[in-house]
C-alpha cells in the first residue's frame, strides 16, 4: 500500500484576515508557521516519509518545507495541487460578501460541489486535476509514504471523490483545519480515505476549520 499524507497548510495571512483566496499567494501567518513546525515534528516522529510534494503556492510550499527540512529532503512543487482559482472573488472579504448577499458565496456554503467560480475554475475541474495528480504521485511512489502539502477546498474535493460521493454530496464532507492531516491509501489502482482532517497533534495551536463565532460575526 502507498500512503499519502495530505497536509493542509498552516494559517495564512489571508486566513487570519478572513479573506477569500484561491491561487493568490498569501504567506503563512505567525501562527501558521508555528502550526507548520508542530505538524512537521509530529509527522517526522510518527511516519517514515520518503518524499514531500506541495502545491507551489507559498502557504502550502512552506508547510511542506518544514517537514522536508527535518528529513533532509527537497520539496517537489506541483502546480496541479494549487487551490481552486476563484476568479473575480480572489482576495475579497468574507464578511463583505456575506453582507452583500452575493449568490456565489451562498452557493459556496450550501452547494459547494456545483460551484463554478466566475473567471476561475469549477469544483469539478479542481477535483479532476487534483485527483489525477495524487494518483500519479501514488503510482510513482509505490509502497512508500509521502507527504503532500495542499489546500482546504482541494482536500474536500478529493476526499469527496475517494469516498465515493458525488459532487452533490460534497457538503457532507467537512472542512479540515489548518495543518491537519488527511490520510489516503492507494493499492490495486484504487485510492481511498483512511482518516480525514486529524489535528489533535497541534495541541494549543489547533483552531477550528471555520471558527463558529467568527462566521456568525461575518454574517451580521
Amino acid at each position: 500500500m502507498t500512503t499519502l499524507l495530505l497536509v493542509r497548510h498552516g494559517e495564512s495571512m489571508a486566513n487570519k484576515n478572513h479573506m477569500f483566496i484561491g491561487q493568490t499567494d498569501s504567506p503563512l501567518s505567525e501562527l501558521g508557521i508555528a502550526q507548520a513546525e508542530r505538524n512537521a515534528e509530529y509527522i517526522v516522529n510518527n511516519y517514515d516519509v520518503h518524499r514531500v510534494y506541495a502545491s507551489d503556492l507559498k502557504r502550502a510550499f512552506a508547510t511542506g518545507k518544514a517537514i522536508a527540512d527535518r528529513l533532509g529532503l527537497e520539496v517537489i512543487p506541483e502546480k496541479d495541487l494549487r487551490e481552486i482559482h476563484v476568479g473575480i472573488w480572489e482576495m475579497t472579504s468574507f464578511k463583505e460578501n456575506y453582507n452583500n448577499g452575493v449568490q456565489f458565496f451562498l452557493d459556496w456554503e450550501s452547494n459547494l460541489g456545483r460551484v463554478v467560480c466566475p473567471e476561475g475554475e469549477s469544483i469539478e475541474y479542481l477535483q479532476k486535476r487534483a485527483s489525477e495528480a495524487l494518483i500519479r504521485i501514488a503510482e510513482e511512489n509505490e509502497g512508500k509514504t509521502v507527504v503532500v502539502a495542499v489546500h482546504a477546498t482541494l482536500i474536500r474535493a478529493v476526499q469527496c471523490l475517494f469516498e465515493g460521493k458525488t459532487l452533490d454530496q460534497m457538503n457532507e464532507v467537512p472542512w479540515v483545519p489548518n495543518a491537519s492531516i488527511t490520510t489516503l491509501g492507494y493499492e490495486n489502482g484504487r485510492m481511498y480515505v483512511i482518516s480525514g482532517g486529524r489535528s489533535d497533534h497541534l495541541g494549543d495551536l489547533e483552531r477550528d476549520a471555520i471558527p463558529k463565532d467568527e462566521l456568525l460575526e461575518m454574517k451580521k
